[in-house]
C-alpha cells in the first residue's frame, strides 16, 4: 500500500542576542483512538525563557483542527501554521515561549473533535531564541518516508524547525 508523507518545513527567523540558540532537548508521543484530548505521557525538559517547539499530526480526520495546546507549566501556545493532506491526516506547528521551569513539562492537545486512528505529538526545546518569526513554509507528498530537503536559511542567524506526520 503507498504510503503517503505530509513534509512540513517552518523557517523561522531567531535573532542573536548575547546567547546562542541550543537545542535543549525533545520528547515524542502517540496514541488516544477517536478522542477530542490527548495528554502525553511522555514529558519534556523546560527552562524559563526556553522556545518550545510542538508538533501534532492527527490521522484519518478531514474537518478537525486543534483547539489548545497547554502545558504544566501553564504557557501560552499559538498556532504557527497547519496542513491537511485530503481526508488523511492534519499536521499542524504550535510554539510557545515558556515562563517557567519543569523538569518534567507535559502536553495537552484539545481537538475541535475527534481525531481519527491515532494522534502523535513531538516537542522541543531551544534556549537563547530571541525572536520568532516565520518566512517560508513548505509541503512535500510522495510515497517515502520523512524527508531530509537541503535548506539554506535566508541569514546566517536563522535556524529551522521542521515536522514531519506520518
Amino acid at each position: 500500500m503507498r504510503k503517503l508523507v505530509l513534509f512540513l518545513m517552518f523557517l523561522f527567523l531567531f535573532q542573536f542576542s548575547f546567547a546562542a540558540i541550543a537545542y535543549r532537548n525533545s520528547m515524542n508521543d502517540s496514541g488516544c483512538t477517536n478522542c477530542a484530548s490527548f495528554t502525553s505521557t511522555n514529558s519534556l525538559n523546560v527552562a524559563s525563557g526556553d522556545e518550545i517547539s510542538v508538533v501534532v499530526t492527527c490521522r484519518d480526520s478531514s474537518t478537525r483542527t486543534i483547539s489548545s495546546i497547554t502545558d504544566t507549566i501553564g504557557n501560552s501556545f499559538s498556532q504557527v501554521i497547519s496542513m491537511q493532506d485530503g481526508t488523511t491526516k492534519q499536521t499542524y506547528l504550535w510554539h510557545a515561549s515558556s515562563s517557567g521551569t519543569n523538569t518534567a513539562d507535559k502536553f495537552t492537545v484539545t481537538m475541535s473533535g475527534t481525531c481519527g486512528t491515532r494522534i502523535e505529538m513531538a516537542a522541543s526545546a531551544f534556549s537563547g531564541v530571541q525572536a520568532i518569526g516565520v518566512s517560508a513554509n513548505g509541503t512535500d507528498s510522495d510515497n517515502r518516508d520523512c524527508d531530509a530537503p537541503s535548506i539554506t536559511t535566508q541569514d546566517s542567524n536563522n535556524f529551522v524547525v521542521a515536522g514531519c506526520g506520518d
